[in-house]
């Protein structure tokens, strides 16, 4: 497991992952003020994930995204994916203005993931809400943020499949916060 930031592998600065009290070192950096955690897959980026991160953003002081491996995905999305591999989607992660530090791990690592940052908040989309959130347990809150339209990437792809890639623009709340 490794921990990113601004474009770097901090992880070969001198933080060993290997043991949990590594993410006490992390979160004695700079984390004692309130804490965003969200994971997730974030494969074919696209606008309603630019929402979820703008939103969680503004609910603490800062955002940290726990990122699935190519494996992991795999594991959790079927045999053809990621389209993207973990180093491009870390890539994109890490240019949006609202993610602090990325975390590259799996869906069994999260957990401890959790128990190390103690986030203030996890956040998740909000067509997880009614399935079981174990990580959502960890933290001190669960913030559910409401879907951008229609956009998630499952949807995006079932359409360029049918329509021959005539998805056509959609639209998207922007956050009252947005710059």
């Amino acid at each position: 497991m490794r921990i990113f930031r601004n474009g770097y592998d901090i992880t070969t600065i001198g933080v060993d992952l290997s043991k949990v009290e590594t993410f006490n070192q992390l979160r004695a950096l700079e984390f004692s003020q309130p804490i965003v955690f969200t994971v997730g897959c974030f494969d074919l980026f696209h606008a309603g994930h630019v929402h979820l991160l703008r939103e969680a953003h503004y609910l603490g002081a800062r955002l940290i995204v726990g990122l699935d491996t190519d494996e992991s995905v795999k594991k959790l999305k079927g045999d053809s994916r990621p389209f993207y591999s973990f180093a491009e989607r870390l890539d994109i992660l890490l240019a949006c203005k609202f993610v602090d530090y990325v975390i590259e791990g799996s869906t069994d690592e999260w957990p401890d993931v959790m128990q190390a940052l103690k986030p203030t908040t996890f956040v998740k989309g909000a067509e997880y809400r009614n399935s079981p959130c174990k990580l959502g347990e960890l933290a001190q809150n669960v913030k559910y943020i409401e879907m951008c339209g229609e956009l998630h990437t499952t949807r995006i792809i079932d359409v360029v499949r049918t329509t021959n890639g005539h998805y056509g623009p959609r639209r998207c709340k922007v956050s009252k916060n947005d710059d």
